[in-house]
């Protein structure tokens, strides 16, 4: 069954890493909300944060900050192990699992967050329901960010914000200068100057 889905058009990569991309932003904006300032997306924050705990030694910041980067990278692994087992099947569409997967951790800590009378931020103590909290969106958007490798030979990675302007920038320069170099070929020579 899995093997009659067909193939993607490239438009609809197009829109599925749109959604996903807004997604890791949105998810990222909760995170930083409500669990007091952690990203859960993007992990440069993180990593410049736990840098700053290691040079003061303030290592009760070094875990809290480092915590959501190593939930992100086993995130990014097992995404790259689900990819992979279904990339060896043949699946035509390989990442669906791995949406479903981060879909179903998304509900989990939805429904723990309402589950626990929610309010806007959930507090670092008990440490251990922090941590879960912390994982539950740090791994999927890890599994996310490994799901679309290309849209249209172009690499797409929805939580790295700095690369994907830098590839959006390129792109759109080289689309101006084509539509430039066109405009110029269809004006006779004589009016170019």
């Amino acid at each position: 069954m899995h093997k009659a889905v067909k193939q993607l058009s490239t438009s609809e990569k197009v829109n599925i890493a749109l959604a996903m991309t807004w997604t890791a932003g949105f998810i990222d904006l909760v995170g930083y909300i409500s669990l007091y300032g952690l990203y859960t997306s993007h992990m440069t924050g993180n990593t410049v944060a736990m840098a700053r705990h290691i040079a003061e030694m303030q290592w009760t910041g070094v875990v809290r900050r480092g915590w959501p980067i190593l939930a992100f990278i086993f995130g990014l692994m097992l995404g790259a192990f689900i990819y992979a087992a279904e990339m060896r099947r043949k699946i035509q569409v390989p990442f669906a699992p791995a949406i479903g997967l981060e879909a179903l951790l998304l509900a989990i800590f939805i429904g723990a967050g309402l589950g626990s009378g929610y309010k806007a931020d959930i507090p670092p103590q008990p440490a251990g329901k922090f941590f879960v909290m912390v994982a539950l969106l740090a791994i999927p958007m890890g599994i996310q960010n490994v799901v679309i490798r290309k849209v249209s030979g172009i690499n797409v990675y929805t939580t790295f914000v700095t690369g994907s302007l830098v590839k959006f920038a390129e792109n759109l320069s080289l689309y101006l200068f084509w539509l430039r170099v066109r405009r110029l070929s269809s004006i006779p020579s004589t009016l170019q100057r």
